[in-house]
């Protein structure tokens, strides 16, 4: 720890309206590795925490305070005087690593931009590591690159290995033209509506919520084969030049399989809306957010792009000719087809924010409201602190009221897991679904 801390350099990052907007979110991943040889050295805890602090040497963001500014909007603080330091517990559990593939917290009132919690198995037969980062600080290419990080450096302490030695930038001005941006003056109210997104009292109470709401977790595995040969069905029926990816044809094959579930909610005379005197009783959307990674345009960053269908579209029976047909696509996503068109989204957002967070901020009047993100594109099963991959990943179950979460299956398999959160009834209606389930198959 001696030597992070004599690595930073004391500065302050100025975040996007992007980060802002994720502020309240996090991202987390919970990894299971196998003692598969009983090795006695088997993940060290001294040489485990010791590659932490190297790794959190190249990501001292890591450590800095979130607060907001003088203008109004969020910034980072990295005082070398007075760090926020993650949150990195260890603990022991008397059950067997083999019992598990069924299936020391800092409390000071901060609130930590990174927390680790390692759990080392009877007998050391294996560990589990749970990582838990703010969204506002790092995207998912940004998280996942410090774990990789972190196994980097204990792999190089356990096999003697060169360190790695990558550098990384944070500095969020490198997204946007200075020059050309001038952000529109916010008023009071509209500040405090973007400041609500960064409140631990708001957290503690929607973290409430959702372990009030009795939502559960499924987990259901797609065969990469049958999510080709139902793209090439779909190619049949778009228009043009469209390309659709594997992950447009899941996520709207996910939409859809949500909708429809939700139908049956409402059929069966369950209530899915919130009740509010200015909503109106029929409420005919599903709203979908996709996590859309800019990357490629920009260089970082990454925008959840909301949007909504007609409920009665949505939840009409699934066919390849319906996904072909465009109603099932994104319309904000080409606004992110090219570099230019990427950062005249991105600059238009930071002009006038608004607009952006209002959706977030304000109660949510759809049938059916969640998020689909797509990590199965990170390289999860890369992550080797010297003793080999992990088993299985996942995220963390009960982290919100309804999200659904892609993630890659263990190598050298092709097909992806796809975790989903909802309500119980939600869940069952999902378990029945004769489309899905002949492209999915349910684990749990």
């Amino acid at each position: 720890m001696d030597a992070f801390i004599d690595s930073v350099v004391s500065q302050t990052l100025h975040l996007s309206i992007g980060d802002a907007y994720l502020s309240s979110l996090t991202i987390q991943l919970i990894s299971f590795y196998e003692n598969s040889t009983s090795n006695a050295d088997f993940m060290s805890s001294d040489k485990l925490e010791q590659a932490f602090y190297r790794a959190l040497c190249a990501f001292p963001v890591y450590a800095g305070m979130a607060h907001w500014s003088s203008n109004g909007l969020l910034d980072v603080s990295i005082d070398k005087d007075n760090l926020n330091m993650p949150s990195y517990a260890e603990s022991t559990t008397d059950i067997l690593f083999g019992d598990l593939k069924q299936r020391n917290t800092i409390l000071d009132g901060k609130t930590r931009m990174l927390n680790v919690h390692t759990v080392r198995c009877k007998d050391n037969s294996g560990i589990i590591i749970f990582v838990c980062g703010s969204h506002a600080i790092a995207d998912g290419t940004g998280f996942y690159t410090f774990i990789q990080r972190w196994a980097d450096e204990m792999r190089a302490l356990v096999k003697g290995m060169p360190a790695p030695t990558d550098t990384f930038s944070f500095d969020r001005s490198i997204l946007t033209d200075a020059s050309a941006l001038s952000r529109r003056e916010l008023g009071s109210k509209e500040l405090e509506q973007v400041q609500s997104l960064f409140s631990t009292e708001r957290n503690r109470e929607y973290q409430k919520g959702i372990l009030a709401s009795g939502n559960e977790d499924s987990l259901y595995r797609v065969s990469k084969d049958k999510l080709d040969r139902l793209g090439s069905e779909v190619s049949v029926h778009t228009s043009g030049n469209m390309r659709l990816s594997a992950n447009d044809v899941l996520s709207a094959l996910i939409a859809k399989t949500l909708a429809q579930a939700a139908k049956d909610q409402t059929d069966d005379g369950a209530d899915l809306a919130p009740t509010s005197s200015n909503v109106s009783a029929v409420l005919p959307l599903q709203k979908i957010g996709i996590a859309c990674n800019v990357r490629p345009r920009l260089g970082n960053g990454l925008y959840p792009l909301s949007f909504t269908h007609s409920f009665e579209s949505s939840a009409s029976e699934t066919t390849s000719g319906v996904f072909g047909s465009g109603r099932m696509q994104d319309p904000q996503s080409c606004q992110l087809s090219s570099e230019t068109a990427g950062y005249r989204v991105f600059n238009g957002i930071e002009a006038d924010p608004v607009p952006f967070v209002s959706a977030r901020a304000s109660p949510d009047k759809h049938k059916h409201d969640t998020i689909i993100t797509n990590h199965s594109r990170f390289k999860i099963y890369e992550q080797d602190f010297g003793y080999g991959i992990p088993v299985f990943a996942s995220p963390r179950p009960h982290s919100t009221t309804s999200c659904v979460r892609i993630l890659p299956v263990r190598p050298p398999s092709n097909d992806v897991h796809v975790f989903i959160i909802d309500t119980p009834s939600m869940l069952k209606s999902i378990r029945g679904n004769k489309f899905w389930n002949g492209i999915a198959e349910f684990v749990y």
